[in-house]
């Protein structure tokens, strides 16, 4: 199990500078619901492009609701990255921080993900 931190810790983590946040969400995600990421790698893409994140920094993985971040996160603290999972990612930083970053469901149509606000 990954070290967990909440939305205000880590906004505070953010913003002095002592961590980056890597979003692992699809791009329409992203797209649709931007938390201002230092470093974007889709989920399946991280075990290639994993070397392009920074072994001497802490790594804040965020996603919709911190299911897929935590498998994230696991996985890149075992490779010997700094890392914790944003605890309930998009929606808990909506509801703790920025209420003006939409939540939101999302599903696959006609083979194409689509992102719809609730």
């Amino acid at each position: 199990m990954p070290k967990e931190i909440g939305a205000l810790e880590a906004k505070g983590l953010l913003e002095a500078k002592k961590a980056v946040l890597l979003d692992v969400r699809e791009k329409e995600e992203v797209d649709f619901s931007p938390l201002g990421h230092d470093y974007w790698i889709p989920m399946q893409e991280i075990p290639q492009r994993s070397n392009e994140l920074p072994k001497n920094k802490k790594i804040l993985v965020a996603c919709r609701t911190g299911g897929r971040s935590a498998g994230v996160a696991e996985y890149l603290t075992r490779q010997g990255f700094d890392c914790a999972n944003l605890r309930g990612g998009v929606f808990e930083w909506h509801d703790k921080v920025d209420n003006s970053v939409p939540k939101y469901v999302y599903g696959y149509a006609d083979g194409k993900l689509k992102v719809k606000k609730i």
